[in-house]
């Protein structure tokens, strides 16, 4: 199978840019220099640098290692914030939109350099529709009512469509994508072995490492240190977790079992629900999907429960009533507190829908709000489906 990746012949050692991308570098190059030269910010100057650079740098490499950068950074995200805490906010916004910037060259060079891109899009013409109308509702939704939270929502919103649409036209061969997941997998596992040390060494001490951690303090201990935000705490490790269960490393059955040892603790001390569930649906999905696989993901799969089994039945009562032993509990009685917040929180956005058919508005809703207004002033739906219409209406 053919690579995407364009091989630009040496003369003399030096490599040939193509003119497109050529092009870009002096345009990019000419506004660097502009903002410098306008500009009396320090710290304004060292963005733009920044993103002139990254932007150049994007343009030229192939997109293989594109997909790689994605990867690797997206599991440190809060831990770059966290370490550019000494710039301004201004600054700071313009290091953190590195993963837009990525997708949307990443998107445009993809598109342009896959050979079988019409065929892709024939296969997959209703996603693409369907996700293209929902792009079509949030930018209505966002120009009834322009704002700088808005503009967050929008990115926020939609930024999984845009890895989708960077991956569905990635074309790699087989040894590039088991690559890719390999390095997806060890920049998740390096991250949670963090996590683990964090949690159970100087969990005080190493917490500042998570985003905004004052806000999130539940009077526990609660593993966030390998995650997006806080607010979502276990995607990683679930994705980790499917990878392995998937067996499309074609690691040794030795190997997966280390990683499962490292991961399900971890997600187990995220105390996140819906990822349990969502976990338990990725696995029986896959036993659907393939039958071959079976005998692995019984292995695996028994591993993890052991290590869930052994948790209670030698932590004994201790164990039912810690915290993670009410998590479980309460995804069958669903009459705890949690529970039962979050089901009015639903509730209430029902009604805010009923009420405003053709949506509030984005940002003013959910995560996004919270940054603005705080955690605990703003309003969350619990439920993307209902986010997606609180913000932008019933339609979309």
């Amino acid at each position: 199978m053919s690579l995407n990746v364009r091989v630009f012949p040496s003369r003399s050692s030096v490599m040939n840019i193509p003119l497109s991308g050529a092009a870009a570098a002096g345009f990019l190059v000419a506004a660097v220099a502009a903002v410098l030269i306008s500009t009396q910010s320090v710290e304004a100057a060292l963005a733009a640098v920044a993103v002139g650079a990254f932007c150049v740098c994007l343009m030229i490499v192939p997109t293989f290692w594109m997909a790689v950068v994605l990867v690797v950074l997206i599991p440190f995200q809060t831990l770059i914030s966290e370490l550019l805490g000494r710039y301004g906010s201004n600054a700071r916004q313009v290091f953190a939109a590195w993963k837009v910037v990525l997708l949307l060259i990443g998107i445009f060079r993809v598109l342009r350099n896959n050979p079988n891109r019409r065929q892709i899009m024939v296969a997959n013409r209703w996603v693409l529709s369907w996700s293209g109308l929902l792009i079509l509702a949030y930018c209505v939704a966002f120009l009834r009512a322009p704002s700088i939270p808005a503009v967050f929502s929008l990115d926020f919103e939609t930024r999984f469509l845009c890895v989708m649409w960077f991956f569905m036209f990635l074309h790699l061969d087989e040894k590039r994508k088991a690559t890719l997941l390999r390095v997806m997998l060890w920049s998740i596992g390096l991250l949670a072995i963090y996590g683990i040390i964090q949690y159970f060494w100087d969990y005080d001490r190493l917490l500042p490492f998570v985003n905004s951690p004052d806000a999130f303090d539940y009077g526990q201990r609660r593993l966030y240190s390998y995650s997006l935000t806080a607010l979502e705490p276990a995607y990683a490790a679930v994705i980790a977790i499917l990878i392995l269960f998937s067996g499309v490393l074609r690691n040794g059955l030795r190997a997966a079992l280390s990683w499962i040892a490292i991961l399900v603790p971890c997600l187990l001390l995220t105390y996140t629900r819906s990822a349990y569930l969502g976990l338990l649906a990725g696995v029986i999905a896959l036993c659907i999907i393939d039958h071959t696989k079976l005998r692995r993901i019984a292995a695996v799969g028994l591993v993890a429960i052991c290590l869930i089994c052994g948790s209670f039945l030698f932590g004994g009562d201790a164990t039912s009533r810690s915290s993670l032993g009410q998590r479980l509990q309460s995804i069958v009685s669903q009459n705890d507190e949690s529970s039962l917040v979050h089901k009015e929180r639903m509730r209430t956005a029902v009604q805010v829908i009923s009420a405003n058919p053709f949506g509030v508005g984005l940002g003013k809703y959910g995560t996004v709000e919270a940054k603005f207004v705080g955690v605990e002033d703003a309003q969350y739906t619990e439920n993307w489906v209902l986010q997606v219409a609180v913000g932008a209406g019933v339609v979309a």
